[in-house]
């Protein structure tokens, strides 16, 4: 069980490696999402 889930993690992390520059900009686009719904929230 735990050798499986340490193998998986470790193909996650290679992965998100390699698409390190997609993963950022993803990331980034998700983070001013969230961002932009919070202010729309405080502003109704």
């Amino acid at each position: 069980m735990l050798t499986i889930f340490t193998l998986w993690i470790r193909a996650v992390l290679i992965t998100m490696l390699h698409n390190q520059g997609v993963m950022i900009a993803f990331t980034t686009a998700e983070l001013w999402q969230y961002i932009s719904i919070q202010i729309l929230e405080m502003h109704r």
